[in-house]
Parts: C-alpha cells; structure tokens; sequence
C-alpha cells in the first residue's frame, strides 16, 4: 500500500535512505562518501516538515520504499507561472 509517511516511519526510512546512500558510494566512490547518521535524520525529518514537499512510502508488511516529491512553483521571464 502506497501512503503518505508517518512520523512512526522515521527509522526505517532513515535505514533504506542509508542503504541507497551506499549503493551511490559503490557506483561512484569517487563522488559519494557516507555522511554520519545525523545526515539521513535530518533529510528525512526536513521531508516530512516541509510544506514544498511530501513524503510517500511503499509499506507493504514494514516500509520497503520511498518517494520524496518536491513542488516548485515556476516563475520565470521567458515562461507562464506554474
């Protein structure tokens, strides 16, 4: 089931964040290196708090995905706002 997250969620969402971080850092090593715990904690909080974004998880027995989805809104000279 597919909803938005919980702060209940926070842990596990802290983990999978982690576990893609080290995937990044065994594809791109020269690019990634691994941030403390506080790092993850804190994208994750600032995901859940922030009102130009949302937090969605997959939570199919225990959360095993997520999405974090930012608005923007469009304002530019060359272009209709959006």
């Amino acid at each position: 089931m597919i909803r938005k997250a919980e702060p209940k969620d926070r842990a596990q969402l802290v983990d999978l964040f982690t576990e893609l971080h080290r995937y990044h850092i065994n594809l791109k090593p020269e690019y990634f290196k691994m941030p403390d715990k506080s790092y993850f904690e804190g994208q994750i909080s600032s995901a859940m708090l922030r009102d130009d974004k949302e937090l969605w998880v997959n939570d199919d027995n225990g959360v095993n995905a997520f999405a974090i989805i930012r608005f923007t809104d469009v304002d530019r000279a060359d272009r209709y706002p959006y």
